[in-house]
Parts: C-alpha cells; structure tokens; sequence
C-alpha cells in the first residue's frame, strides 16, 4: 500500500510542479507582450487585417455550417470524429448540431457591449 500512495504523491507533484511551470512559461509571454505594447485584434479587427493582408478566405474558431453568401474570411468549423456515424455527420453538415453555446452567447454578448 506505501508504494501505491507514494506513485500516487510523485504522480499529483509531477503535475503541480508542471503546471506551475506552464503558468510562469505562460506569464512570461504575457508580461513581455505587456512591455512591448502588443496591441491584441479583437475578432472583427482581425477579419479587417487579415483581409488587408490580401487574403481570399479564412476559417475562424467558430463552430457550424457554412451557408451561401456568407463572408469568406469567416468560415465556420464542422468537426467531425471518426466515431461520428454516417446520422451524425448528415446532422452536422445540416446545421441541426449547432446549437447555442455558452461560448458563443459570451462571445457575442462582449462583442455587442464593444459596438
């Protein structure tokens, strides 16, 4: 049983001690951009600079189908799993998996706040 306990305790250190250093490799980057004045794109900033940068279609984080008509420097994600049956995959090219996401309700309430 010692042994057991004792991985168990070098298994969670491993882990905090990796964790801790990702949160410092992770706050280095954060304070060097912070010192260099790193201006961050809000999404609808990005779509205006990476169309000035002369491209012709981007796809962005957001998930869904894409319909006609639509910007193609905002093309949507499908996500598809190889567990996904032949039902799953019709549905999602469907649209009828894209429900409303608490991400995406949060990202569009912070998006209307900065308009």
């Amino acid at each position: 049983m010692t042994g057991l306990v004792q991985s168990i305790i070098t298994i969670v250190l491993f882990f905090l001690i990796l964790g801790s250093l990702v949160v410092i490799h992770e706050l280095g980057h954060f304070v060097t951009a912070r010192l260099a004045k790193v201006r961050v794109l809000e999404f609808a900033d990005a779509v205006e600079f990476v169309r000035s940068a002369g491209y012709a279609a981007a796809v962005t984080t957001n998930p869904g189908v894409n319909s006609g008509g639509g910007d193609l420097l905002e093309l949507r994600r499908t996500l598809v799993y190889g567990a996904d049956d032949l039902r799953a995959f019709r549905a999602k090219l469907d649209g009828l998996l894209d429900g409303e996401t608490l991400l995406r309700r949060a990202l569009h309430a912070r998006r209307s706040r900065a308009a």
